[in-house]
């Protein structure tokens, strides 16, 4: 690896925004509206706005365009309202048991960078993400059932390790990271047993 390579990739993790997908960011969106994204430890059916929608494993939904302001999300086990800001991104994660924590997610789709959101729905208490071709930790410390969200430059392709203690617990080879667009990486799992995941950010109406 070159020497100018290494630099340009310790360059793409600086200035981070710290906290936690049925196409890519859409065009022409309303300005007024928002975007929520449900977050379940497990799968089933949520009701957003008025409808329904089934969350499958591992339990990530696409960012819902909808008008900002109070939206209510019910589920099999409990419903809540969730406060939705104008161009704002908004992550609801639904524990087991019914407890719901919404949580605004910095994403900001800009046009030169993409955005890299680190979810952490496993039983590692100090998840980080690694990039081995630049030896430097995207984010560190993410506690279970939180994430963290940053932006950078792009486009690349790199390869990011999920690790604790520096202890490495998967690997995700040529993850793809283009302008104006977002990537989630997911961690699931317990025991040992663990599943990673990349997967783009993706918005339906």
């Amino acid at each position: 690896m070159t020497r100018f390579f290494k630099l340009a990739l310790l360059c793409l993790f600086t200035n981070p925004l710290n906290a936690g997908d049925v196409g890519l960011y859409p065009e022409a969106i309303d300005p007024d509206a928002g975007f929520l994204r449900v977050l379940m430890t497990g799968t089933g059916f949520v009701n957003i706005a008025g409808k329904s929608h089934r969350i499958d494993a591992p339990g990530l939904s696409p960012f819902h365009i909808l008008p900002s302001g109070r939206t209510e999300v019910a589920w099999a086990e409990g419903q809540t309202w969730v406060d939705l800001p104008s161009g704002r991104h908004v992550n609801l994660l639904i524990r087991e048991g019914g407890q719901a924590e919404a949580v605004e997610d910095p994403i900001a789709n800009h046009p030169a960078k993409a955005d890299v959101t680190l979810i952490n729905l496993s039983d590692v208490e100090d998840l980080a993400l690694f990039v081995p071709q630049a030896k430097t930790e995207v984010f560190t410390d993410v506690a279970p059932e939180k994430f963290a969200t940053r932006a950078v430059r792009a486009p690349l392709t790199l390869d990011f390790e999920f690790r604790a203690s520096d202890r490495t617990l998967a690997v995700l080879s040529g993850v793809d990271l283009a302008r104006k667009s977002g990537v989630t990486f997911l961690l699931t799992g317990s025991g040992g047993d663990y599943t990673a995941q990349a997967l783009p950010n993706r918005y339906e109406r």
